[in-house]
């Protein structure tokens, strides 16, 4: 766990969480994220009507890699560390599709009271085509160590 501002200053731009691949995205899940967003739109559920819609089948909401990152990223730093996330949604997540993910140390910036880390987020499919590019932000305080 990159637990304190030693710890963060000691990586590298460029540095790599490594990459990962996820189990492929059941339609229960994508079902099941199309609740908890409130997102209604019967393209996440109904097969015929993603496909009158020229979609190949029913599509993933781009949360979903998003969530798959901001979890290993989480699982890196520690939650209280985590400042910012976001993300651009490029291409859809297909039923039965398994999303590989990385995440790179962007940049490292001395802050008021510790450090600053911008990462770059990435998912793809198993093929290479592009699902999600996003960004995140955590801090990391000089005093870290000492509260454990």
């Amino acid at each position: 766990m990159i637990a304190d501002a030693r710890a963060a200053r000691a990586l590298a731009a460029g540095s790599s969480l490594g990459r990962m691949e996820h189990a492929p995205v059941s339609r229960v899940e994508i079902a099941w994220y199309m609740v908890a967003s409130y997102d209604r739109n019967p393209i996440h559920v109904d097969e015929p009507f993603a496909k009158s819609a020229g979609l190949p089948s029913v599509v993933g909401q781009g949360m979903i890699p998003l969530g798959y990152l901001a979890s290993r990223l989480v699982a890196a730093v520690g939650h209280r560390r985590l400042r910012g996330l976001g993300g651009d949604f490029i291409g859809s997540v297909l039923p039965d599709e398994a999303l590989v993910t990385e995440i790179l140390l962007e940049d490292a910036s001395e802050r008021e009271g510790g450090v600053e880390l911008r990462w770059k987020l990435a998912a793809e499919n198993a093929a290479g085509a592009v699902r999600l590019r996003g960004w995140a932000r955590t801090f990391h305080e000089d005093s870290d160590a000492v509260r454990g």
